[in-house]
């Protein structure tokens, strides 16, 4: 099966993307990239994508919205109060369990960059639906059609599955010596789970790259069912699901 990491932002420029297989119970990587200002992402993965294979993409970026929000703001008027306490409506059933479940709490989704981001994923999917590739929003483990080939998207957090492995979760983002000796310390750590992942020192310098290779390990946990399932399955297919490893 292919796996695709997407590391989402609101610009191309900004995402980080990394391709890899999932043989033998263990993800290769195989190619890391950053997108351009030039091409859209879905432009710049195309000539990746196997028509002859099973393909997961596992996207860091929110993709739906909390249905308090979706609901309230289609027959809301300027001025008039909302019925809902600020939680609900600015968090999704799975952002307050992931903030429960791993201590991580996802960025709300109708805050300003984190929406642009969510619209940014969404055009992903859709673009690479008029190339052909009909990717599908799955739900369970065994998501794989036997009769035919499966195109599969999930939702997952980098920071949130990092925390589950017991890994460095935080605080590597940036382009100090130190948050780059803590990206160096999460490959070493990685490499256990990704093995190829020392292949590509970009990674140690970019942690956009480095995110969308953890991407891969979500995926990986997803596949092998040892992700947390939604509490509510009809409400997680209308406000979109996180899927974190279990501890």
């Amino acid at each position: 099966m292919q796996i695709i990491g997407i590391d989402c932002a609101s610009k191309p420029e900004k995402t980080g993307v990394a391709l890899g297989e999932y043989q033998n119970n263990t993800i290769f990587i195989h190619t890391v990239f950053m997108g351009n200002k030039k091409q859209s992402i879905a432009d710049l993965l195309f000539p990746y994508l196997k028509t002859n294979e099973n393909i997961l993409l596992a996207i860091d970026a929110p993709l739906g919205w909390s249905e308090p929000m979706g609901r309230l703001l289609a027959k809301h008027q300027a001025g008039e109060p909302i019925e809902e306490e600020q939680d609900r409506f600015f968090r999704r059933i799975t952002d307050t369990f992931i903030h429960q479940q791993t201590g991580k709490l996802p960025l709300e989704v109708g805050a300003d960059r984190i929406a642009r981001t969510a619209h940014s994923a969404l055009k992903i999917i859709g673009e690479l639906r008029t190339k052909g590739f009909h990717f599908q929003m799955v739900w369970e483990a065994n998501f794989l059609e036997k009769s035919k080939k499966t195109l599969g998207v999930i939702e997952v957090y980098p920071g949130a599955t990092l925390k589950q492995y017991g890994f460095i979760s935080s605080a590597y983002k940036g382009e100090s010596d130190g948050e780059k000796t803590k990206r160096l310390e999460m490959i070493a750590n990685l490499e256990t789970h990704l093995p190829t992942i020392t292949q590509f020192p970009d990674l140690q310098d970019n942690a956009d790259m480095l995110d969308a290779a953890i991407c891969l390990l979500c995926a990986k946990d997803f596949i092998e069912g040892k992700s947390m399932p939604p509490t509510d399955i009809t409400l997680a297919k209308k406000e979109g699901w996180i899927w974190v490893k279990d501890k």
